[in-house]
This record gives structure tokens, C-alpha cells and sequence, in this order.
């Protein structure tokens, strides 16, 4: 449970400048905020499945809801594709399209639910993109002259390189490919419910492509009481990824089954615009960024990010790679390079002077904190860096090389951060802060460790 002192606190504070003091004082003042998006919340939201419409025997009706967690208000596109990855026009409340816009306010919800306007049965899937993160749910309803029978929800889900499920006769399944500038094949391997071999279909979607069927078509020679285990798999792994779903279907009733998709790797490209977006909405509200950079996500096979002016934002898909068991990691690379940004807007390297590196370090550890990341997770960031270049630092920073002490070591840079946290944590007005956020993010760590009240232990 989160302490009275922590959920008490207010936000309502605007930072005129990234000074040490001042920025370090409103994060922890703020840190009502702190850990409260869910897990759940994504800027990126995939459906891979939905339908509508049918006769009046069996109609279907597809019900998207979103949940704004987030201290921002969510403006989102919802786009809707057919099984050829051609848009699909279906009426959500404000007439046929294919491609919905709308706003969730924060801390608010939106519905969107079908017409049920065609009358034969429409199938396909859906993205969802959200410039915060959010909570959402797909519902399918299942209406017989009118009436509802059964309805079944699920969560969005993320590409993967791996899919595995229960499965019996009638398991329902739906795959899609988001990539929109390329096929991707995929095998679906079906075992019996001690492993063991029972068959192998292999499927080729189209760019924004979409299959759905039940099990039985496929594998039509399976007995009724048949059960065992499905597994989706890339069939080129790991450019290939895709999304999918499966629906538990026994004697003519339908429930929902647990998420299937491989813990490992996860989908870098999503998460990489998942952090991005939180840091970026952070220091919006915060005022101390003009304007929001572009992001440009690269697979170039270089660890490594920079920022270029006040304009732009490169991540290389090998840096989240490197960081890839931890988003708080990641979150303290790009707000990092978000820091760069913020000197080039407002001309502010206000919290380090002599050293623009330890400067975008300060301001990107208090980013990330707001944005409800670990600021542990700088440790982690800076050595995973330094063993997989030699060094505590990227390559570039601005589009130029730095000279050899810019990055110094991670120890070094470290210790600055100790010290800012310590010292800012030591103030009277954020001591009970401090000390909130610890009880409640990290109850177990010694009372020498950082954002602890009082001084450093000598």
C-alpha cells in the first residue's frame, strides 16, 4: 500500500528551469505520480481480431474501451484493417471509417462500439497509437435475433516471435502482421497434451494482413475431446514478428485465455516509442521543452542514440537490445538524450556547468523519475554501456564526436548522481518525500543508499 505521505503530494508545481535543486525538488514533490501507469498501458495497442455485423441469427458487435492512467490527456488513432491489410470501414459511433481520432482526457475513459451494420459478418483486426500510454480492452459480443448470448473480453497485445496457447478442437485464432511494408510467414505447430507432434500449417500474411480460424479447419482429423498445446512461430525470425490471440472455445462456449507471447525478446520498436512517449509527455507538462523532438527509430547495428539540436532523437534498435530486460534502462538512455534536447531549447545546462554529459545525465535521471522509471536503473544503463563499447558513453552525441573525457567513466558519473540525489534529499521540504518513495519503491535497500532523508553517511 502506497503511504498516505506519498499519494497525498501535488503535482501542480511548474519548473522554470532544469536547476538541480529545483527540479529535483518538484520530481519528489510529484511523486504521487510515480509508478501509478500500469503495467497494462501501452502507447502502442494492437487488436488482432475484431467483427461485426451478420444476420439476425448471429450478429457480432466489437466494443474497444480505453483507460487514460496518465496526468496528460491521450490523443489517439485507431486504424482497422481486413484480412489483406486493405483499411476496413466499420461505424464506431460517428459513421463508416476506417481510420477513428479521438481524445481520452486524463484520468478518463472512452468507448467505442460498433454499429452492427453490415449484414454479413465482417472480420479483421486493429492498431490502436496513443501519444500517452493507456489501459484497453476489446470486447466481442455474440447477439441472436437481437439479443445477447455471450461476450468475451481481451487485453491488446504486442508482437512477438513466439505465440504458444492451450488449444482443443474449436480454440479460435487470430493472427496479424504489423508491419506495413512487408509479408511475414508464420508456423502454427500443433502438440497433443503430452507434447507430442500432431501437425504443421504455415501461414503467409500480406503487409497489415490478418488470418482467423478455428483449429479444427485445419486440423480437421482431431477427435473431440482432443487437447494439448499451440505454438506460433515466426518463420523467420527476428524480422518476422507478428501478433495474435487465441479464444477458448468448449461445447458451444467461449472464455478468454492467458496472454501467450514469448517473454523474450521483447518487441523493441513498441517499447522504445512506449518510453519515449512517457519521457517526452513528462517534460511537456513540466515546460521545460519548447517543442517535441522527431524520433527517428534506427536498425543500424551500432549501440547507440543521440540528439541532434533541439530537433531530433535517434535510437538505434541495438541500444534497447542491450537494455532490453529493463525499461527503466531505457528510459534513462532516452531521457538522457532528452536532456540534450532541453540544452539546445532553452540554452540550459544549468545543473552541471563545466560538463554537458553529467549535465544531461541530472536532468534525464529526474525525467525518468517522474515519469515513474527507477533511477537505480542509471547503474545499469552506464555498465551495460561500458562493457559492450569499453566505455561509459555512446558514440555520438549531436551528430559530432565528442572529445575523450566527455563520457568519463560510469563511476564517475554515478557518483554525481549519488550526490545530487543525496543532497536534494537532505533538504527539509522533500525529507518525508524521500523517504516515501523509498518505503514504497525500495523498503529493502540500506539507509546509505540514495534518495534517503538526512546527509551522506561519512
Amino acid at each position: 500500500m502506497v503511504s498516505q505521505s506519498l499519494t497525498a503530494l501535488s503535482c501542480s508545481v511548474t519548473i522554470p528551469h532544469m536547476t538541480v535543486r529545483i527540479s529535483l525538488s518538484i520530481l519528489l514533490t510529484c511523486l504521487c505520480a510515480f509508478g501509478q501507469i500500469p503495467s497494462s498501458a501501452h502507447t502502442d495497442l494492437y487488436f488482432p481480431q475484431l467483427a461485426d455485423g451478420g444476420d439476425a441469427a448471429q450478429q457480432w458487435q466489437t466494443t474497444f474501451t480505453f483507460v487514460n492512467p496518465c496526468l496528460s490527456e491521450a490523443r489517439v488513432r485507431l486504424f482497422l484493417f481486413d484480412n489483406d491489410g486493405k483499411p476496413l470501414a466499420m461505424d464506431l459511433g460517428n459513421g463508416l471509417a476506417a481510420d477513428h481520432t479521438f481524445t481520452v482526457p486524463a484520468g478518463g475513459s472512452r468507448v467505442l462500439r460498433s454499429k452492427i451494420a453490415s449484414s454479413a459478418i465482417q472480420v479483421g483486426w486493429a492498431i490502436a497509437r496513443s501519444s500517452v500510454p493507456l489501459q484497453a480492452t476489446v470486447a466481442f459480443r455474440v447477439l441472436e435475433n437481437g439479443v445477447a448470448r455471450q461476450e468475451i473480453t481481451s487485453q491488446p497485445t504486442l508482437p512477438t516471435l513466439v505465440y504458444t496457447s492451450f488449444a482443443n478442437r474449436d480454440l479460435g485464432v487470430a493472427i496479424a502482421n504489423a508491419w506495413s511494408d512487408m509479408p511475414v510467414r508464420v508456423n502454427v505447430v500443433l502438440l497433443d497434451k503430452d507434447g507430442v507432434f500432431v501437425g504443421q500449417r504455415q501461414f503467409s500474411l500480406p503487409p497489415l494482413g490478418h488470418t482467423s480460424f478455428n483449429l479444427m479447419q485445419y486440423f480437421p482429423d482431431l477427435p473431440d475431446d482432443f487437447y494439448g498445446v499451440l505454438q506460433i512461430t515466426s518463420a523467420n525470425p527476428p524480422q518476422e514478428d507478428f501478433v495474435a490471440w487465441t479464444l477458448n472455445a468448449d461445447r458451444g462456449m467461449i472464455s478468454a485465455l492467458p496472454p501467450g507471447a514469448a517473454e523474450w525478446p521483447v518487441s523493441h520498436w513498441e517499447r522504445i516509442r512506449l518510453v519515449y512517449r512517457r519521457i517526452i509527455d513528462t517534460a511537456l507538462r513540466l515546460g521545460v521543452l519548447r517543442y517535441e523532438p522527431e524520433l527517428i527509430i534506427s536498425n543500424a547495428p551500432v549501440i547507440n542514440a543521440f540528439a541532434w539540436k533541439g530537433d531530433l532523437i535517434l535510437i538505434n534498435v541495438a541500444l534497447s537490445e542491450l537494455i532490453s530486460d529493463s525499461p527503466s534502462e531505457l528510459a534513462f538512455a532516452i531521457a538522457h538524450e532528452v536532456g540534450h534536447i532541453i540544452q539546445w531549447q532553452l540554452n540550459d545546462q544549468s545543473d552541471d556547468p563545466t560538463n554537458p554529459e553529467f549535465d544531461a545525465d541530472i536532468k534525464g535521471t529526474m525525467l525518468a523519475l517522474l515519469a515513474g522509471y527507477d533511477p537505480y536503473a542509471a547503474a545499469g544503463t552506464l555498465a551495460k554501456l561500458s562493457m559492450a563499447s569499453g566505455r561509459a558513453g555512446l558514440i555520438t552525441q549531436f551528430g559530432e564526436q565528442l572529445a575523450p573525457d566527455a563520457h568519463k567513466s560510469f563511476n564517475t558519473r554515478l557518483e554525481r548522481l549519488y550526490d545530487t540525489l543525496v543532497a536534494v534529499c537532505s533538504e527539509p521540504t522533500v525529507q518525508d518525500a524521500c523517504k516515501a518513495y523509498k518505503s514504497v519503491v525500495h523498503p529493502h535497500l540500506p539507509p546509505a543508499a540514495p534518495l534517503k532523508a538526512g546527509s551522506r553517511l561519512k
